[in-house]
């Protein structure tokens, strides 16, 4: 399968040694659409949706750095930090299965729920081997780190940031935890001893591999408080501030929020992220920015992302045509035999035709965006690579040479294997065919995320949007 809009949004870093061979990415652009992301909505990812990870995330260094501390252990700090979130997961789906009605939603959007409820009725605990594979990137804490890491929230080292101390002060006055960052001595509020027996049973976890039978007093300990569908007014407050420190942050999420009507209608129609977020971005942003330096920048970048998706889709598809034409004639044949396939054929050209329209757009694009002082200049460099790739392509035959040579470059880079073996005939490998009664055609498709789904999803938990549509799929049942 390619880079489609339904099954974004992807894993990072992407391409992790646990992914189908379908999920990866084959022509190397998953990267600039990060690094064009980025500029749009600085520190946001495609994996996080509720806000409450980042409180949990300052939480989290708390406890860790306490553990570390009181065992004077400083290589188990890790451990400490994911046992923690184990323990905060594991707590969130016992507290759904004993009461759906009062945490209906609560474990919505939990990384690792599906694994947790799985430990949960076999009775087992939920440990390194059978919770989420490369739990400090893809559970609570990691899909929140980026976003956590630019608000200061944590440190490079995952330790408490310059913001954590106020964020978990603000969440412990809402949620009734008075004291909760008193000395390891005082233990007079309940914050305080909230504290100590967290770390207390963070502790024997690993340190003896202990984990809380049901019924012990942790799972609500953690569980009430820390409910990611519910923030409190401070700690709501607080988000705020942080998130609107960023001016380009500050202006995307007031578009946003003064955009929604465009995303509920986009929503409500397409249901998929990439329409959804191109329809936002182009119809409902693009039009409200205005001449001060932070708009040019947006729409710089909005208009470099559009010409972007539109150059990558065209040649995302002349790629996956030639796999579907592999996988037609069996997984192997000759150059000629492939390209010279009638549908084939047809279908390269029609690409050409399309990238002599959207390659002038992506020049013109790129022209502007270079002119913004604060784009990075590593994320032009790889955009004028592309750029080069693209315009040389005036045939079927070359367009089908740039793609595949692209496609080696890019795994050669990452230390993979092609998925299509190159000799005097083309081999397809095996798990990397593409079905389908024709060839795919991405024209017009935004294969890749640009965080604005997220965005509403941060917006609706701080409470500037109110809204009763249902949201992109997170991945999880």
């Amino acid at each position: 399968m390619p880079l489609s809009a339904a099954a974004l949004p992807y894993a990072t870093p992407h391409d992790p040694s646990e992914d189908a061979p379908s999920s990866v990415d084959p022509l190397g652009t998953q990267t600039d659409s990060e690094r064009l992301a980025d500029v749009l909505l600085p520190g946001f990812t495609a994996r996080m949706w509720k806000l409450r990870f980042v409180t949990f995330s300052a939480v989290a260094s708390v406890v860790a750095d306490r553990v570390v501390a009181t065992l004077g252990r400083e290589d188990l700090r890790l451990d400490a930090r994911l046992g923690f979130e184990r323990s905060y997961v594991s707590s969130l789906v016992r507290a759904h299965e004993e009461d759906s009605s009062a945490f209906g939603s609560a474990p919505d959007r939990l990384p690792g729920r599906r694994l947790a409820r799985a430990a949960l009725l076999a009775d087992e605990p939920l440990t390194k081997g059978n919770f989420l594979q490369g739990q400090a990137i893809n559970g609570p804490f990691g899909v929140m780190a980026r976003l956590t890491r630019h608000l200061g929230v944590v440190d490079d080292e995952s330790r408490p940031g310059r913001s954590a101390a106020n964020l978990v002060l603000d969440w412990a006055v809402d949620e009734g935890l008075p004291g909760i960052l008193d000395d390891e001595g005082l233990r007079e509020g309940s914050g305080a001893q909230w504290m100590f027996e967290v770390c207390r049973v963070v502790s024997a976890h690993v340190t003896r591999a202990d984990w809380p039978r049901r019924g012990h007093r942790i799972w609500e300990l953690l569980a009430r408080p820390l409910r990611p569908d519910v923030l409190g007014k401070r700690e709501r407050t607080s988000l705020s501030s942080l998130l609107q420190a960023d001016p380009l942050r500050r202006r995307m999420m007031a578009l946003l929020s003064e955009g929604q009507h465009a995303y509920a209608t986009a929503l409500n129609r397409d249901g998929l992220r990439g329409p959804v977020e191109r329809h936002v971005l182009l119809q409902a942003v693009a039009p409200s920015l205005g001449s001060d330096p932070v708009d040019r920048v947006l729409q710089a970048t909005i208009d470099m992302s559009s010409a972007y998706e539109d150059l990558t889709g065209l040649l995302q598809q002349a790629f996956d045509a030639i796999r579907w034409t592999l996988v037609l004639m069996g997984g192997r044949a000759t150059p000629e035999a492939v390209l010279g396939h009638v549908v084939t054929k047809a279908h390269l050209a029609q690409t050409v035709v399309a990238l002599r329209r959207v390659v002038p757009e992506f020049t013109a694009a790129l022209k502007t965006l270079s002119q913004q002082p604060s784009v990075r200049p590593e994320l032009l460099d790889a955009l004028d690579r592309l750029h080069s790739d693209a315009a040389g392509c005036g045939d079927p035959d070359t367009l089908a040479e740039t793609v595949m040579s692209r496609h080696h470059r890019i795994q050669k880079a990452k230390r993979k294997a092609d998925w299509v073996d190159r000799d005097s005939h083309w081999t397809l490998m095996p798990g990397f065919g593409i079905a389908g009664e024709a060839p795919p055609s991405y024209q017009g498709s935004w294969m890749h995320p640009f965080r604005v789904v997220n965005a509403y999803s941060a917006l609706r938990d701080l409470g500037e949007i109110i809204s009763t549509f249902q949201e992109v799929s997170d991945g999880e049942a």
